[in-house]
C-alpha cells in the first residue's frame, strides 16, 4: 500500500512537469517553479504519515539504506514515473480540430481523482495542513491541465460556465458525470488504505457560518473561473495565474471554514468524502447540502458576473439554438 501511494504521487509529479513542458503557449513560465513544490507539499501532507512521501529514488535510497522497504519504494517510484509518460501521452492527443473531447474528459477525471484522493488521504492522516495540500494540488493541476480541458475538477465550476453560456449543456453534463465518477473511484481507493472519517458538517442543520463560508468563497471561486472561462480561449490564456487564484480561494476557505465544518467548495469532494465515510461505517449525507450550497454559489456568481459584463453572456441565445436544433 505504501509503495502504491508513492507511485501515485510520483506519477502526479512527473505528469505535471511533463505537461508543463509540452504546453504550446508558455506565457507565464515564471509560475512553473511553483508546480513541483506544490505537488511535493500535497504529497507530504497526504501520504507523509503513511510512506514518508520521498517521491525520489535518491531520497529513498538515502533514508532507507539498510531498511526493509527501500527497494520497494524505489521500484514504486520508477513505476510511477513510467506511468506518467503514458498518462501524458494520452492527455496530449490532438487532432486538426484541436483537443478531442475524450481527452478533455480524461484530463477532468485525472485531476478530480487526484484532488479527491489528496483530501481523503490528508483527512486520514489528521493533518491540519489539509487546505495547503488541496491548494497545492489545484495549483499544479490547473497549471498543467488548464490548456487541455479548462481544469474544472469541480461540478460547481462546470455549472457556472453552463449557466453563463460559455459551455454547452451536453458537454457540461458529461464533465459533471466524469468528475463525480472520478471522485467516487478515488474515495474507494482511499478506503483501501484506511477509514475515511467524515470531515463535513451534517446536512440536517447547517450552521450560518458554514453556509456563509461556502457561498462567499464559492462565489469568489466562481467569479475567478468565469473571468477566465468566458473568453474564446477559455482556460488557455494563463492557466498558471488562474491556478494561483483558485488555490488561494480554496486555501482561504479551508482555513476559515475548517472550524465550522465547511470550506469544501466542491460537490465532487463532498461526494467523495461522503462515500468514503459511508464505506468506513461513519456518518454520511452531507454531500446533498454542500451540493445545494454550490448550486446557490454558482447561480449568484453567474448572475453577478453577467450583470457586470452582459456582453459575455450567451446563455439564452445558446439554449434557444439548441432547442431549435432538436425540433428541426
Amino acid at each position: 500500500t505504501r509503495g502504491g501511494l508513492q507511485a501515485v504521487y510520483v506519477c502526479v509529479l512527473c505528469a505535471a512537469v511533463l505537461n508543463l513542458s509540452m504546453q504550446r503557449e508558455r506565457r507565464h513560465q515564471y509560475l512553473d517553479p511553483l508546480v513541483a513544490p506544490a505537488v511535493v507539499l500535497a504529497a507530504c501532507v497526504a501520504i507523509g504519515w503513511s510512506s514518508g512521501a520521498c517521491l525520489n529514488p535518491a531520497i529513498a535510497l538515502t533514508l532507507g539504506a539498510g531498511g526493509e522497504h527501500w527497494l520497494l519504494f524505489v521500484a514504486a517510484q520508477l513505476a510511477g514515473g513510467a506511468a506518467a509518460v503514458y498518462v501524458v501521452q494520452g492527455l496530449r492527443q490532438r487532432s486538426v480540430l484541436g483537443v478531442p473531447f475524450q481527452t478533455k474528459l480524461l484530463a477532468e477525471a485525472f485531476g478530480t481523482a487526484v484532488l479527491v484522493a489528496t483530501v481523503c488521504l490528508s483527512q486520514q492522516g489528521g493533518s491540519k495542513l489539509q487546505p495547503l495540500a488541496v491548494g497545492g494540488v489545484l495549483l499544479a493541476s490547473v497549471a498543467s491541465l488548464g490548456d487541455i480541458s479548462g481544469a474544472h475538477f469541480n461540478p460547481m465550476v462546470t455549472m457556472c460556465l453552463m449557466l453563463h453560456g460559455s459551455m454547452s449543456r451536453g458537454d457540461g453534463f458529461n464533465y459533471i458525470g466524469v468528475q463525480l465518477a472520478a471522485a467516487c473511484a478515488a474515495a474507494w481507493l482511499c478506503c483501501c488504505v484506511g477509514p475515511v472519517e467524515a470531515s463535513v458538517a451534517p446536512v440536517q442543520l447547517p450552521s450560518v457560518g458554514l453556509c456563509g463560508v461556502e457561498v462567499v468563497f464559492g462565489g469568489l471561486l466562481a467569479l475567478v473561473v468565469l473571468r477566465d472561462g468566458s473568453s474564446d480561449d477559455a482556460g488557455q490564456k494563463a492557466p498558471g495565474c488562474v491556478g494561483v487564484a483558485v488555490s488561494g480561494c480554496v486555501v482561504g476557505a479551508g482555513l476559515l471554514g475548517g472550524p465550522v465544518g465547511g470550506g469544501i467548495l466542491n460537490p465532487a469532494v463532498a461526494v467523495g468524502l461522503d462515500l468514503g465515510s459511508w464505506m468506513s461505517g461513519g456518518p454520511w449525507g452531507s454531500a446533498v447540502g454542500f451540493t445545494m450550497l454550490g448550486a446557490v454559489s454558482a447561480a449568484l456568481a453567474t448572475a453577478l458576473f453577467s450583470a457586470m459584463q452582459p456582453s459575455t453572456s450567451t446563455c439564452p441565445a445558446q439554449w434557444v439554438a439548441e432547442y431549435r436544433g432538436r425540433v428541426d
